[in-house]
């Protein structure tokens, strides 16, 4: 190997290396793992500012999901959702060959590629395909892909509904710290779909994503509380974790805050009138 090679391989390496870096804490923001809060602006800060925002088709497909009316879950406050805009982002991803990167081993390529797939986004929806991405990139342990494939296997999209696997996967990524693996998980043992109803255990991993700032834990953890679901009954914290999930413009939020301030301030004349019969 001559100097100009030795050099080039050395690039290589340093660009995989800052690349690997960066989608490891893109990741950690857009899911809220390694003990990071849920921070969308962050992550999508991040992309935006990449070096290679333009010409990589992982930064692209996620450009197109941030940006993509359809997938809520990825909402930030610098982005304005248009389906024009994310279809041409998820055409870029697929012109810069998004689908080399997932055959190259690419667990980043290959989970964007899967979700493109699933949702026919810039290419034509495919559940076969769908799951085959996701399955590469959930054996290389990425947990967004596990958390896919949960839902996939939820909702029938090309699989057999099979609850322990749904369990398993649920928890393959819950047990890294994925929020949305970590509310659906909370969600089996709430329900008891997949899984002996426990309400201990949903309270539990509902509590561990909403203290990573995930809305729609906030907002389950607060239905709990609410409703005295495996904890005592306290509309005062159920009202602090719906407010939380508000801040983060969760609609249903909204109204329960609504609900329960009427219902504590009807409780605390209650309380007022009943006080003062005391005195009468």
């Amino acid at each position: 190997m001559d100097v100009r090679e030795g050099m080039n391989d050395l690039f290589e390496k340093i660009f995989k290396y800052v690349y690997e870096m960066q989608m490891i804490e893109v990741d950690e923001y857009l899911h809220g793992m390694s003990r990071r809060k849920i921070d969308m602006d962050k992550a999508y800060e991040m992309i935006i500012d990449s070096a290679d925002s333009e010409s990589n088709a992982v930064m692209n497909a996620w450009k197109g999901n941030f940006a993509d009316p359809e997938l809520p879950r990825y909402e930030s406050f610098w982005v304005e959702e248009n389906e024009n805009k994310a279809n041409e982002f998820y055409r870029m991803a697929v012109d810069l060959d998004i689908e080399r990167m997932a055959e190259d081993g690419d667990k980043y390529a290959q989970t964007c590629l899967g979700q493109m797939y699933r949702y026919g986004r810039g290419v034509d929806e495919n559940y076969s395909s769908a799951l085959k991405w996701f399955r590469k990139a959930a054996e290389q342990g990425h947990a967004n892909a596990q958390n896919e494939l949960g839902w996939m296997n939820y909702f029938e999209e090309g699989v057999d509904y099979d609850t322990s696997i749904r369990l398993e996967c649920f928890r393959k990524a819950a047990e890294q710290g994925h929020a949305d693996a970590q509310r659906n998980l909370g969600s089996i043992y709430d329900y008891g779909h997949g899984a002996d109803e426990d309400y201990s255990t949903a309270m539990e991993w509902y509590r561990k994503a909403a203290e990573q700032g995930y809305a729609r834990a906030q907002f389950h953890l607060g239905w709990m509380y609410e409703n005295g679901k495996g904890v005592d009954k306290s509309f005062s914290t159920a009202v602090h974790w719906y407010r939380k999930a508000a801040k983060q413009r969760y609609g249903c939020a909204y109204r329960e805050v609504d609900i329960l301030i009427n219902k504590l301030s009807k409780e605390k004349k209650r309380k007022r009138c009943q006080e003062n019969s005391l005195y009468m």
